[in-house]
């Protein structure tokens, strides 16, 4: 496994348009490092750029310490999945797994023993034999995947690969993913623009927004310490709660936020007269999904927020509350950055 450095990156196109300005980002060796942000943030183009897939317009990529910044893909040392599975319908799943190692011309014995090594880890050993038009999308990413695998690459590079997979398969290929990255121990870099992957899978998040690292981190520490208004609103689910104007001039800053799951929400009548509640709202829809409830309630001249509460909540639309932050989980920014506690 090796690390991956990027210094100076930039990638400009002949009409003019600077899709990253610049960019140091250092990816440590045997790390998952997801790069995360709003379509046309410029992840998937820093990823290509990692792949030799697009031209780099200034700056350097070194990967275990070679630079490799001007060099064909397959001389790289990677090995990329892409969001289409792209495999070759007539052949098996063992042929597609193979491939690589095939047009390469390895060994027979070596490609067998590399294939079921690959199928082993992905448990796929039950389907070598099948054709892609009888897999589920689930198994056929994880023969993708394998194709990879077989490469023996230095870095796994993923670009939004589960995008096609419905809900629950792409819950249970989150699993899988980090079960093989645990595996093999190699250095992984996923592009996707769902915040719940970044943070599910993730031991480095890097948040990117117009072609800039707004912040670089482990899933934790940006979810408590971000950086800044972006960062916070973007991670997170429900997102964060942020206001500008009175409030948060009142609270000292610029921009004030606290999460959904940090604000406690009373009845009305309910301690008022002891202060419980620090804003007094009016519950405006709730939306029941069993084991927990989000609240949007408005406060009046502030604008509306979001609560995530208790399932068994027993409150009515139309009902006012007070609500309250909880101590130590409140956000204060100023001039786009966080401000020290």
């Amino acid at each position: 496994m090796h690390d991956v450095r990027l210094s100076g990156i930039r990638k400009s196109y002949t009409s003019g348009t600077t899709v990253i300005p610049g960019l140091d980002l250092e990816i440590p060796a045997g790390s998952f490092t997801v790069l995360v942000g709003p379509s046309g943030c410029g992840k998937s183009t820093l990823l290509r750029m990692v792949a030799g897939l697009e031209s780099v317009s200034g700056g350097q990529i070194l990967i275990g310490g070679r630079d490799v910044t001007h060099l064909e893909p397959a001389a790289r040392g990677i090995a990329m999945v892409f969001q289409s599975y792209a495999l070759y319908p007539h052949m098996t799943v063992a042929e597609n797994i193979g491939f690589p190692l095939t047009i390469a011309r390895r060994p027979k014995a070596e490609i067998d023993a590399a294939v079921q090594k690959a199928a082993d880890v992905l448990q796929l050993g039950h389907l070598l034999q099948r054709t892609p038009k009888a897999l589920s999308g689930g198994q056929r990413q994880r023969v993708a995947i394998g194709r990879a695998i077989v490469r023996n690459p230095s870095v796994f590079l993923f670009d939004e690969p589960l995008s096609n997979l419905d809900a629950s398969l792409r819950g249970q290929m989150r699993v899988e993913l980090a079960d093989l990255h645990r595996q093999i121990g190699a250095t992984m870099i996923y592009v996707t623009h769902d915040q719940v992957e970044a943070m599910t899978m993730a031991d480095q998040i890097v948040v990117l927004n117009k072609g800039h690292i707004e912040q670089a981190g482990s899933p934790m520490d940006l979810y408590r310490q971000p950086a800044t208004p972006f960062v916070a609103g973007f991670l997170g689910a429900p997102s964060m709660n942020l206001f500008e104007g009175t409030l948060a001039r009142e609270m000292g800053c610029e921009t004030y936020g606290v999460r959904p799951e940090h604000v406690d929400i009373h009845a009305d009548g309910d301690g008022e007269d002891k202060g419980v509640g620090r804003w007094p709202a009016t519950i405006r829809h709730i939306e029941h999904l069993g084991a927990d409830a989000i609240v949007y309630a408005d406060v009046r001249e502030v604008g509306t927020f979001t609560v995530r509460a208790e399932g068994e909540l027993s409150l009515q639309v139309g009902q006012a509350v007070r609500l309250s932050p909880r101590s130590g989980h409140e956000h204060r920014f100023q001039g786009g950055r966080r401000l020290a506690a």
